[in-house]
């Protein structure tokens, strides 16, 4: 083999290399940059009928689309929200008396959750609470 074909063929390992490297990091690391989206199951174990449920990401002002639209969350019934971001969130609901409750800043972490809504909640937000 002549000087020349050695140089280039050292040239292709060395290129080859460096790009099998990129690849193992790029594998490695794209499983943590992923977010996926979430499923929320939220329970209304509140003896009040829940007759409006908004949900915004918590650096937002404004809040997406009443989740119930022309349904009751009554008592021990629940609803599931599907394809929410991983992130904070801020939730409204909306009472049979029309009491506002928001809870804020919510972590819905990486994984399907359930959030249940007990009378507790309800009195806090209405200042009745501890």
């Amino acid at each position: 083999m002549n000087m020349k074909a050695i140089l280039l063929r050292n040239e292709m390992k060395n290129i080859m290399k460096k790009i099998l490297s990129l690849l193992i990091l790029t594998m490695c690391f794209s499983g943590l940059a992923v977010a996926r989206d979430l499923s929320i199951k939220i329970i209304n174990r509140s003896d009040y009928a829940i007759y409006h449920l908004y949900l915004s990401p918590s650096s937002f002002t404004k809040w997406g689309p009443d989740q119930l639209g022309d349904n009751v969350l009554s008592k021990n019934q629940s609803i599931t929200i599907t394809d929410i971001p991983e992130g904070m969130w801020d939730f409204k609901f909306i009472d049979e008396d029309g009491d506002v409750c928001i809870v804020p800043e919510t972590d819905t972490g990486s994984k399907d959750f359930t959030w249940e809504i007990y009378n507790d909640v309800l009195l806090e937000c209405e200042g009745f609470g501890n």
